[in-house]
């Protein structure tokens, strides 16, 4: 049986992936209930570290370059820190499912079994489950091979092209031209699929399930990103029945216990369709009160009411303005800088946003070492690509 999400005032909490702001929102949050939170990653200066929310932050071994150094680290912290809930805020939650499923049973790791995860996780996986239930784009085609890109070649224009394994729109090619699909070269270790373009405004939720009830559901949209077609960083609230029908709709379908983000966007008939799952935490915590995020995660229905809008200011003020340069609307960008609250800077928490520099330096050398994009480095080495994972179950 699934976990459930039961913590009391004192508890002590694992927070992982400590990187993500969205991480150090939710710590912030479980501080302010009265919790004892401990974070964790494998990266030295996450901006977290340093929060006041933090009790202590313990670095481990990359799940992805030293896996059983991992295992061996979440043990020692299980066994000394004896959590009541083990949250996970990024890709590492399958890492940790992984190990729960193959030994560690006592990891009170709140997320469901690894194949459930996997199954949200494998995007055409997913779409395929989103469409049977009438929430999915119209058509998801998997390519494990060029004969599969040729197959769908002549139609590239109404599609989007993506690896099965991906975030943050790594890679991700929209309606590409023939000498960009040229280029595309899946395999069996590193599918693509095709799935069908739909034109509408893309809207992303986050919520709090336990056993397929919804806890707590919040969405919003991102006008700002870094890079073309990346991640979000500006994040302005969206209250949509239609939105919150498909979330219950999908969270029930599926009897989730534990944090689960969609990516949808309507079709040309006006209707959303369900496009990604991301079974973690996103930015949407971002737009819900500590008060109801700690409630979500004691196991209370919390009703969620609008919120102001947040950026992530250091991005807002290079990726936002590289897009203002290639799209213009510097007035528009400036009203938005002035009215959204930063996620990192807090009154009475200050140290988080001084070290953001440092945590962006760290980054800039795992780029480089890696010889890979900056977005692409910040989960490199937390990343779960199928085979690629640390028990090498799929």
């Amino acid at each position: 049986m699934a976990p459930r999400a039961m913590i009391t005032r004192g508890s002590t909490v694992i927070v992982s992936g400590a990187r993500a702001l969205a991480a150090l929102e939710i710590m912030r949050a479980l501080a302010k209930a009265g919790h004892r939170v401990v974070a964790t990653d494998c990266v030295a200066v996450p901006p977290a570290r340093w929060s006041n929310a933090v009790s202590g932050y313990v670095r481990t071994p990359s799940p992805v370059f030293d896996p059983q150094g991992f295992g061996t680290s979440v043990r020692a912290i299980v066994d000394s820190e004896r959590p009541s809930i083990w949250i996970a805020t990024c890709e590492e939650i399958f890492h940790l499912a992984a190990l729960r499923a193959n030994g560690l049973s006592e990891l009170p790791l709140f997320a469901p079994p690894l194949r459930d995860l996997l199954a949200v996780h494998n995007k055409y996986e997913f779409a395929k489950r989103a469409s049977d239930i009438g929430f999915g784009p119209s058509e998801t085609h998997l390519l494990r091979c060029t004969d599969d890109v040729a197959a769908i070649a002549g139609r590239a224009h109404e599609m989007v092209f993506k690896p099965v394994w991906s975030r943050f729109a790594n890679r991700v090619l929209v309606r590409p031209a023939a000498v960009h699909l040229s280029q595309l070269k899946p395999t069996k270790d590193d599918p693509w699929i095709a799935q069908a373009y739909l034109p509408g405004k893309e809207v992303c939720t986050y919520a709090i399930a336990v056993n397929g009830q919804v806890l707590l559901h919040t969405a919003y949209t991102s006008r700002y990103r870094a890079g073309r077609h990346g991640a979000g960083i500006y994040f302005e609230y969206v209250d949509d029945p239609a939105v919150r029908h498909i979330v219950a709709a999908l969270i029930s379908v599926l009897n989730w216990t534990g944090q689960i983000a969609f990516d949808l966007r309507r079709d040309v008939m006006g209707a959303f369709k369900a496009i990604e799952c991301n079974p973690r935490a996103t930015s949407g915590a971002h737009l819900v009160a500590h008060s109801d995020l700690a409630g979500a995660f004691a196991s209370a229905p919390q009703a969620h009411g609008p919120r102001p809008a947040r950026m992530i200011g250091l991005a807002m003020g290079t990726y936002g303005l590289g897009q203002v340069w290639r799209e213009g609307g510097f007035g528009a960008w400036r009203d938005a800088f002035m009215c959204g609250g930063d996620v990192v800077t807090a009154a009475g928490d200050r140290k988080p946003s001084l070290v953001q520099l440092a945590f962006l330096g760290e980054m800039l050398v795992a780029a480089r070492r890696g010889r890979c994009p900056l977005i692409e480095a910040s989960t490199r080495d937390i990343a779960w690509n199928g085979a690629t994972g640390l028990s090498g179950v799929r």
